[in-house]
């Protein structure tokens, strides 16, 4: 298998190196795969230390076999993480070609892992021999020392990531790195936790070390398998905001070619660069709700692997903030409103708020961009889901902290009377919002005109929709305006327009030759539609001239100024 599929691996891994910031040729099937291959190679590698693993486990039930069962048990994790870790940190691999580590960064773990990774693997081997033989002095002896030995090392590799070291004050030399991103903080947070793992095993509590020993392994198991779903998504998300942007400059492009071509009959437009889009192009709301999910996603794994040492949280389920009671079948039912479910309510409550501020982004680049819609459908879909979503949240809270509906109807019904004494103008327009986005007379993108305002449509809020001007000033014009008066959509399903332009000749004049020349004149300007067909009529008679008429369509508004 390693020679017939190695190549291919280093194949997909050039491609990948190549095709990245691409729009045209980027993939997120690139680094999939290669991550793919990596982990079944690993499992691969291991899978020897596992079948003598069952065959141990299943075998005679003797002491020494359950010691050997548990050494390979462990031999098996160790195969497979030190074979992830080692082949996503080559120089050419994932960390640094797909998800653009620094090159430096990714070279030293590289190193680290090759030159610290057996020793520590054979003590973990050791240490996990030792503990499920029954013999203490072994126990305590020998694998106290080599388990010592291990987090020893472990120290002395966090130095090094510290900074404290000469390689690593290289490493941090001219770099500007958030906390978040700065391995500075999380190696000296790990060196501390390694020194107090040493300092409690000398000390006699060589069994809790072990245990925590252990939980902290998983974590940066769950730590790393959280960052490759984050750094996929967001990969995958950078390439499809990358082919949206490129599509729309494509797309100007091509207004550009016919604009130019209508008017001069020449298409000389600059060539669009499928590299110029950068990572800050990304949508941000996208990112928000991203790194929103895998952050809970990694709260909630890390909750379950360390329940078991966090039993004093348990005291914010006894504190009770208030209780409420409702009638259920004629019996009075009191229920406990605890300083958990509040902090639960609160929450839900904030998440429904970012996920309803983040969702238009998100939508857009998973969902809307797949689908044949205009720009104003997709605003009014993005719209309604953020209101359901705030009102599920407020809902969902509402029923957490015990609000009934037959504790609150009264409450309702005087909101009522206030809405509709006081608040009716905000009211109308919120409702003529909604009319708004589900009838549809305005879009976003349409132009306007209301009174002496012609504008483009940018915004719908749930009061007021922004016109933008030809002076590209901002006109905020309350909903109602639009569902209770007169206005002129000059895009609604059409942009095809009429134009009439009054010629005036003098009397005596050849009113035929006027007409003929009316006709040649709109016909020979590429600006003029066909279909329908320019008309020169006679209009009336004037003070001292023949009034005539020229009647044109153009194809789009922009056009009627220069005719």
């Amino acid at each position: 298998f390693w020679w017939f599929a190695w190549p291919h691996y280093l194949v997909w891994e050039k491609a990948g190196k190549e095709a990245w910031g691409k729009v045209k040729q980027d993939k997120i099937i690139y680094s999939v795969r290669l991550l793919v291959f990596i982990i079944f190679q690993s499992l691969l590698f291991a899978s020897p230390f596992f079948f003598i693993y069952l065959v141990l486990e299943h075998s005679i039930n003797t002491e020494i076999n359950r010691a050997f069962s548990q050494t390979f048990y462990v031999a098996t994790i160790a195969a497979i993480f030190g074979n992830v870790t080692f082949q996503i940190s080559r120089p050419s691999g994932l960390l640094s070609q797909h998800f653009k580590f620094p090159i430096d960064f990714v070279e030293w773990l590289h190193v680290s892992i090759k030159h610290y990774g057996p020793a520590i693997a054979i003590l973990c081997l050791i240490t996990a021999f030792t503990d499920a033989i029954g013999e203490d002095m072994v126990r305590h002896v020998v694998g106290r020392i080599s388990f010592i030995t291990a987090c020893f090392l472990l120290a002395l590799l966090s130095l090094d990531w510290i900074g404290v070291t000469k390689v690593g004050k290289s490493l941090y030399r001219d770099k500007q790195l958030n906390s978040l991103k700065n391995p500075k903080l999380w190696a000296s947070l790990f060196f501390l936790q390694l020194l107090y793992l040493i300092a409690i095993a000398a000390t006699g509590y060589y069994f809790a070390a072990l245990y925590q020993a252990i939980l902290i392994f998983e974590t940066i198991v769950w730590v790393m398998i959280c960052s490759f779903i984050f750094l996929q998504a967001y990969r995958g998300l950078l390439i499809a905001q990358r082919r949206i942007a490129y599509k729309r400059a494509i797309e100007k492009r091509g207004e550009m070619i016919a604009l130019r071509t209508a008017t001069s009959g020449k298409a000389e437009v600059e060539w669009v660069d499928e590299n110029y889009m950068d990572v800050e192009t990304i949508s941000k709301q996208s990112h928000t709700l991203l790194t929103i999910s895998v952050w809970g996603l990694l709260l909630l794994g890390l909750s379950g692997i360390w329940v078991d040492l966090l039993p004093t949280l348990g005291f914010i389920d006894k504190i009770v903030i208030w209780q409420t009671s409702a009638v259920s079948e004629g019996e009075t039912i009191v229920r406990l409103i605890t300083l958990e479910t509040l902090l639960v309510a609160l929450i839900i409550l904030v998440l429904s708020f970012i996920a309803a501020h983040n969702l238009p982004g998100t939508l857009e680049i998973l969902v809307l961009r797949h689908l044949s819609l205009d720009t104003g459908t997709g605003y009014a879909i993005t719209t309604l889901l953020k209101y359901v979503i705030i009102i599920l949240g407020i809902t969902i809270m509402s029923q957490k902290l015990g609000v009934e509906w037959s504790n609150i109807h009264w409450l309702v019904a005087a909101l009522g009377v206030g809405v509709g004494f006081g608040l009716q103008e905000i009211v109308a327009n919120f409702v003529s919002g909604l009319i708004l986005l589900f009838e549809r007379p305005i879009r976003i993108g349409d132009t306007v005109t209301l009174s002496d305002v012609t504008g483009t449509v940018s915004k719908i809020h749930i009061r007021a929709t922004t016109l933008i001007d030809a002076d590209r000033k901002e006109v905020i014009v309350p909903n109602k305006i639009f569902i209770t008066q007169q206005f002129i959509n000059w895009t609604l399903s059409d942009e095809v327009t009429r134009i009439r332009i009054p010629v005036g000749i003098a009397y005596g004049s050849d009113c035929d030759k006027a007409r003929e020349l009316l006709l040649e004149v709109a016909h020979s300007n590429p600006l003029v539609l066909r279909e329908p067909e320019p008309l020169a009529v006679f209009a009336d008679f004037g003070a001292s001239t023949l009034n005539f008429e020229l009647r044109v369509y153009a194809g789009q508004r922009s056009d009627r100024l220069d005719l």
